[in-house]
């Protein structure tokens, strides 16, 4: 396994796919060592995940193993804030479905849906957002080179978190 750069010299990476790349590879290795990520980490390592996960696991695993309630608010609130609304707008309506609209749930409930529990329109519904969301058009391609930005104008802060 290659070593993974340490934070000056992944921060110091112009080519936006490098420095999300690097960045991830960076935070992986830091959850995997126990350590919190900060809000901006947490930012990054929830959204570089998304397609990924979707890509391995399927759609449904967003909800299902992926995002805790808390974090779904955080995706969906940062999706919005890179005006990525469609995508954005998209992931609200299937956490809707996948919560069956019970907004006033806690984390535990959460943790008890069973996925498989969708009626057929629910789970047809959640099917074509999952298909749209991974259409060639679709924003989440945008997902990037929004998360390379962001890094970028957080690297200040990143900065000082070494500090």
């Amino acid at each position: 396994m290659p070593q993974v750069k340490s934070l000056n010299e992944i921060l110091s990476i112009t080519d936006c796919n490098e420095l999300v790349s690097e960045f991830y590879s960076y935070l992986i290795e830091k959850k995997n060592s126990n350590r919190k990520l900060n809000d901006i980490e947490e930012v990054v390592y929830l959204l570089v995940s998304m397609l990924l996960d979707i890509e391995m696991e399927g759609f449904i695993d967003l909800f299902h193993q992926l995002y805790s309630l808390r974090e779904c608010l955080v995706v969906e609130q940062n999706l919005r804030q890179f005006g990525l609304h469609k995508l954005a707008d998209l992931f609200s309506e299937a956490k809707s479905i996948y919560i069956k609209g019970k907004f006033d749930i806690t984390q535990e409930e959460y943790e008890q849906i069973d996925p498989f529990t969708l009626d057929e329109m629910q789970s047809r519904r959640f099917e074509e957002i999952g298909e749209t969301i991974l259409a060639k058009d679709s924003e989440i391609y945008r997902l990037g080179d929004s998360v390379c930005q962001f890094i970028k104008s957080n690297s200040a802060i990143l900065h000082k978190s070494l500090a």
